[in-house]
């Protein structure tokens, strides 16, 4: 293939999804001639499902993410999960733990799922939690939402930290030149009471699920996006349905959307 070919294709590619991932907000225009213009910023819209305002960072992963969780649905609960959060929902509020909570996203399509819902989420880094407050600000009725700009984990500490990579910002090792040192929280005083926990934290993961105290909280829904980065053995997926067992958690059918990387629900209810 020429790369005249090549160009034309990738060209025809990227207008095509600029137009799918422009059906999620309004004004759809304006979404769009940003995405096929390339103009980069922080831009507001609102959700075309649910009114709710959002703002992301045109020209970032942040319009990917509008894709995973608004098209693809990556955060959509499977029936026995839904089943479960609605019985809770029915007895009181959901309380909701969101760790690695980007921009925002995921909070508002459960604002779009439930009434009365309480989101805490958990952001380290500063640019994603400036978009995030952004948004929270914006939906201030939406239900209670709380942002804490820290890094999460199973004790509070100062942690290197690689800012900048939107959805892939990560602890980084203590070497790291262009790392920043950040606030390192202990996850647990936090985590009581919560219905449903969503992790994606970049391997962050493993030392929260292997502290004994994470099977004491018995939290009935998790959703957790899980890495190889950090995990104790080889093979981070038997790894981590392993833990999740131990826990007392039944595993979902799951995504493994490469070795050691994927996403999942547990059951524990």
């Amino acid at each position: 293939m020429s790369r005249l070919v090549r160009t034309l294709a990738n060209e025809r590619f990227r207008w095509s999804e600029a137009i799918r991932r422009s059906a999620v907000v309004a004004p759809r225009g304006r979404f769009l001639l940003r995405e096929l213009t390339r103009r980069p910023g922080t831009a507001a819209y609102r959700l075309r499902d649910s009114g709710l305002a959002v703002h992301v960072r045109h020209d970032t992963g942040d319009i990917a993410g509008l894709q995973e969780i608004f098209l693809n649905g990556n955060y959509d609960p499977p029936p026995r999960v839904a089943s479960a959060l609605a019985a809770i929902a029915h007895d009181h509020p959901l309380r909701i733990v969101d760790l690695g909570a980007n921009i925002g996203l995921f909070p508002l399509s459960v604002f779009a799922r439930f009434a009365g819902v309480s989101v805490l989420s958990f952001e380290p880094d500063p640019d994603n939690a400036r978009v995030l407050e952004l948004t929270r600000r914006a939906n201030a009725r939406a239900g209670g939402w709380e942002l804490v700009e820290a890094c999460v984990g199973a004790a509070p500490r100062k942690v290197a930290f690689h800012a900048g990579l939107h959805m892939e910002s990560h602890v980084a090792g203590a070497a790291d030149p262009d790392a920043m040192q950040i606030e390192m929280v202990d996850v647990f005083d936090h985590l009581a009471g919560t219905d449903w926990l969503k992790m994606d934290i970049e391997g962050g993961e493993w030392e929260i699920l292997c502290d004994p105290r994470f099977a004491a909280l018995e939290i009935p829904v998790v959703a957790l996006e899980y890495h190889p980065a950090g995990c104790p053995s080889a093979d981070a997926g038997a790894k981590v349905l392993a833990l999740l067992e131990d826990a007392g958690y039944t595993v979902q059918p799951y995504v493994e959307r490469s070795p050691g990387l994927g996403e999942l629900w547990a059951l524990r209810c």
